[in-house]
């Protein structure tokens, strides 16, 4: 009777990750205020912007300014609880790890970030 609950349960509660958002927002503060802040190529906004991404890819993010020197960075990506628990629910019972193919088993980094530019 365990084994048929434990086994009920692993085919409910398998690939929990597909369950989770796809995207994350991601939050950049940019000094000056009236930097121009680009998110994956694409224009977001001067000074502080929120934008969703991707929770399964690397962010790059450019800030410019005519006066100031442009700054890059990268948000990467880290295995989430719900992909660490669809990881382990796959040692034990396999199918749980599909779920790792979700972008939802992931989570960024960084969630917000503040870049100052030098001149």
């Amino acid at each position: 009777m365990r084994a048929l609950i434990t086994v009920a349960a692993a085919a409910f509660l398998s690939g929990c990750s597909f369950l989770m958002p796809w995207n994350q927002d991601l939050t950049v503060n940019a000094k000056p205020d009236d930097a121009q802040i680009f998110v994956n190529g694409q224009a977001e906004g001067k000074g502080k912007i929120t934008s969703s991404v991707p929770r399964n890819e690397p962010s790059e993010i450019l800030v410019t300014h005519p006066d100031y020197a442009h700054t890059n960075r990268r948000v990467g990506t880290t295995l989430s609880a719900t992909g660490t628990a669809d990881l382990v629910g796959g040692y034990i019972l396999l199918l749980p790890a599909i779920g790792l193919l979700s972008p939802g088993a992931w989570d960024l980094d960084q969630e917000t970030m503040t870049i100052v530019l030098e001149e």
